[in-house]
């Protein structure tokens, strides 16, 4: 008669046949996890860099896999805000940057055990990037203003390595000294207006007063020897705009 091994049928046909042989069925063996070693320690390098205890495994190899992927999503996320809340003020940095639209760049580096196809380690990344752009405060598609790049490391020990890097904001352009204003700029001035004009200049600098009154440019005007036009002389000499105004005072 043959013999009947445990490997043979499936586990319920199984416990059936030690149950009619009077036996307790064996318990089913339990997988033994490998080591797979120790985490990285938490870390921060300025001005932008995460080191962050968190073990990537591959999600798209097979169904066991897939089924371990339960509470993977939750565990990645927190590990990832743990690191990034400690560090507010720089993240902030990169999330202006990001919301003005400066190009800036998210390097995600898996740390320790065997290398992995590209395609595997961007999907073990997928929350670790979640999260990243949760709190950056954007977008993660691929019209979002972030560049997400990808990376690994065989080490011993575990962990994901999260660096942020933006563009430098562009320079603002530089008003050149006795850079005239835009309204006067293609005027050409005669030597009076020329005077008027510096002698206001002086004025505001000397008595810092940027926005001087009617009142306080009489009185430059006055300074200068000018005087309230006489009867008759509706254009004072010099004036080629046609103003109404003062006339000369010889200076």
């Amino acid at each position: 008669m043959p013999t009947v091994r445990q490997g043979d049928v499936d586990p319920e046909t199984w416990a059936k046949i030690m149950a009619a042989a009077g036996g307790d069925p064996p318990a089913p063996a339990r997988r033994v996890a490998a080591d797979r070693g120790p985490l990285v320690a938490a870390a921060f390098d300025p001005p932008g860099a995460w080191t962050i205890p968190l073990r990537l495994d591959p999600v798209t190899n097979g169904g066991a896999l897939k089924r371990g992927l339960i509470g993977r999503a939750g565990r990645d996320r927190r590990a990832v805000a743990a690191a990034l809340s400690g560090r507010l003020r720089e993240v902030a940095e990169f999330a202006d940057a990001a919301r003005a639209g400066r190009p800036v760049a998210c390097r995600i580096t898996r740390l320790g055990g065997g290398l992995m196809d590209t395609d595997n380690l961007e999907a073990a990344a997928k929350w670790v990037r979640d999260a990243v752009a949760l709190f950056l405060g954007v977008g993660d598609g691929p019209a979002g203003p972030v560049r997400w790049e990808y990376a690994q490391e065989a080490c011993g020990a575990w962990g994901v390595r999260v660096e942020l890097e933006a563009a430098a904001p562009a320079p603002r352009p530089k008003k050149e000294k006795g850079t005239q204003h835009v309204a006067t700029a293609n005027r050409l001035y005669s030597p009076d207006e020329l005077e008027f004009l510096r002698a206001v200049e002086r004025f505001r600098r000397d008595r810092r007063r940027p926005f001087p009154t009617f009142v306080e440019v009489l009185g430059v005007a006055l300074g200068l020897g000018y005087r309230k036009a006489g009867p008759g002389n509706e254009k004072p000499p010099g004036d080629s705009h046609g103003a109404p105004g003062v006339e000369g005072g010889g200076g």
